[in-house]
């Protein structure tokens, strides 16, 4: 949680006049520290030839946009087959191979004018290395005999290349069918086989009217690895990773014996429920993102990652990871919740990159989003047409007190003055000073 240098323009309805933009156009925030949406940027494309047919638009997608990415021999691009019209332009999905295997979320859309030219890339393609070796070393059988599958289900199967959380690429088997669960279930899955090592890599929900939740303890990972020191990368890493092993409440997975991790797992149901209700989305994404969150998280003064230990409050959503880091007197603030949640929508959607002025709209959306829930879930009912909201739900919480007041954005200070509620007073500071005042 970062302070805002950026309000709004009307004080009695200041968080309701972003959320009705917010919610007509699906606009999205971010957290500092990183350039969020950065790789859905769009790259504008000028003086391009006319591609008539399909054929012609998969060889220069194939050639020369991968020109414009400098991409090397071993990672080319391709085009699928169905492509849509959306207003004048024409959108074509493309897709990254690596060594002739598709890579998982590489993906990006290719926007063609009137007059069939390539206008614009709407994402980013770079040159991926594995880690891994490039030739399976499990037959698809082999890695298929891992899961158990619903009887007389179909099952479709191909090699790929799977995102790691570490940044890096394996080579994977991806299967789509019914796969049963630890409690018996047997629902409609995407799941991901490590192709060295039969290892499960992970498991997307495909019935799209489901949750896809997973709450992480972290510090009871700290307490297991005996943490009396603090964290840097990647020590944060592997302690993160042991938490989503061993100490993780997951979709269907029994109940935790830790209150804190119960009540986070329900918070996010309640924020899933609101995203598809309010927002009209199904997860941050539109397409069943798992919702992956870190609780009983620590802040050391001095240090900028999440620590076993320390009392400095804050919370955060890193899109590298797709994930959330909450601790646990943060549960107490639910809005704070939903405000790093929708860092994540923005994430995984618009180009609002953390400086000046889009920066604080990235905030102020965050703030909106926040609220909204709060008033949605506490004051509402999980209904969407509240009557008038009482005064109290439009402050943005925080354990020392309010951080922010959208309904009367001057009444609260940061530090330097009070907060603007009007673009005629924005804060216009250099890029070294709160990011060029965003912060």
């Amino acid at each position: 949680m970062k302070k805002t240098n950026f309000s709004f323009s009307k004080r009695r309805i200041a968080g309701m006049l972003w959320l009705g933009l917010l919610f007509s156009f699906q606009l999205e925030p971010t957290l500092a520290a990183e350039k969020i949406g950065v790789n859905r940027a769009p790259k504008p494309l000028e003086n391009q030839s006319i591609l008539s047919s399909a054929a012609e638009r998969k060889a220069w997608v194939k050639n020369a946009l991968s020109a414009q990415f400098n991409l090397d021999e071993h990672n080319t691009l391709d085009t699928k087959d169905q492509e849509q019209l959306l207003n004048s332009f024409r959108v074509v999905s493309v897709f990254q191979k690596y060594n002739k295997v598709p890579v998982v979320n590489g993906e990006s859309r290719l926007l063609l004018n009137e007059k069939n030219q390539p206008a614009y890339v709407l994402g980013k393609h770079g040159n991926i290395s594995s880690t891994s070796t490039t030739v399976p070393m499990l037959s698809e059988a082999d890695a298929l005999s891992r899961l158990q599958s619903a009887k007389e289900t179909d099952i479709a199967s191909r090699l790929v290349y799977w995102p790691s959380p570490e940044g890096h690429h394996v080579l994977a088997y991806e299967f789509e069918g019914e796969f049963t669960t630890k409690l018996g279930f047997a629902p409609s899955q995407r799941v991901f086989i490590d192709a060295s090592t039969g290892e499960e890599l992970d498991r997307i929900p495909l019935f799209h009217t489901a949750m896809h939740r997973q709450v992480n303890n972290f510090v009871a990972a700290c307490n297991e690895f005996k943490v009396k020191f603090p964290l840097i990368p990647p020590l944060t890493d592997r302690v993160e990773a042991r938490a989503m092993k061993m100490h993780a409440r997951t979709e269907g997975s029994t109940p935790s014996n830790d209150a804190s991790v119960e009540t986070a797992f329900t918070l996010l149901g309640d924020a899933y429920e609101f995203i598809d209700a309010v927002l009209g989305m199904d997860s941050i994404d539109g397409n069943g993102l798992r919702l992956n969150m870190f609780i009983n998280v620590h802040f050391l003064k001095g240090m900028p990652t999440i620590q076993c230990y320390g009392d400095v409050f804050n919370a955060m959503w890193m899109s590298r990871k797709q994930s959330l880091y909450v601790p646990e007197e943060g549960l107490h603030f639910i809005e704070i919740t939903m405000h790093e949640l929708a860092h994540g929508i923005v994430s995984n959607g618009s180009n609002l990159e953390y400086s000046f002025q889009s920066g604080a709209l990235n905030e102020s959306i965050a703030d909106s989003i926040g609220i909204a829930f709060r008033i949605w879930l506490e004051h509402a009912n999980k209904q969407t047409n509240s009557i008038k909201i009482p005064r109290e739900y439009w402050i943005l919480r925080m354990p020392s007190g309010p951080e922010r007041d959208l309904a009367d954005p001057s009444s609260l200070d940061f530090g330097q003055g009070s907060y603007p509620d009007h673009m005629d007073d924005f804060f216009n500071w250099p890029i070294k000073k709160d990011r060029g005042a965003c912060i």
